[in-house]
């Protein structure tokens, strides 16, 4: 019943047309001609002993531990956009922590709110809500300063 031929042959069915299939054939044929290539340059490679003065040569690889994007980022010296604000917030704070004393209170304001307006930004950037960090007051500047150090 389910694998019966269906009597019902009114609908056409067209073929694509040739411009836009793939010739498997050919690419396969392309694919298998440049994988030969590679092999015979990484067999001369090797018969030649230059293998040998590869500078990790008989050293073991170093595996990374745990995220392998977080260590691909770490070899390539990226760091995300959040992490360079959680950087220029920490040494916007202490700076401000070592100015504190000869300031007056309208400057101090005024840099506690250009450092919040960071904060803000700095918590829609960071990926887990649990990463967000509260604003800066006079009051818990030196506690929070712990936090962000």
């Amino acid at each position: 019943m389910f694998f019966k031929k269906s009597k019902k042959t009114n609908s056409k069915i067209s073929p694509l047309s040739r411009d836009v299939m793939e010739d498997a054939p050919a690419t396969i044929m392309k694919e298998r001609a440049f994988n030969h290539q590679m092999d015979e340059i990484v067999s001369d490679y090797e018969k030649r002993g230059d293998l040998k003065e590869l500078p990790g040569f008989g050293k073991p690889l170093k595996v990374a531990e745990g995220d392998p994007f977080q260590s691909i980022l770490k070899n390539a010296n990226y760091l995300p956009p959040w992490l360079e604000l959680q950087k220029e917030i920490c040494k916007t704070i202490e700076a401000l922590i070592d100015q504190m004393e000869n300031m007056n209170k309208t400057d101090l304001e005024h840099k506690l709110d250009e450092i919040n307006q960071e904060i803000k930004k700095y918590n829609l950037q960071v990926p887990s809500r649990y990463m967000q960090r509260i604003i800066i007051t006079t009051e818990n500047i030196a506690e929070q300063y712990q936090k962000w150090h």
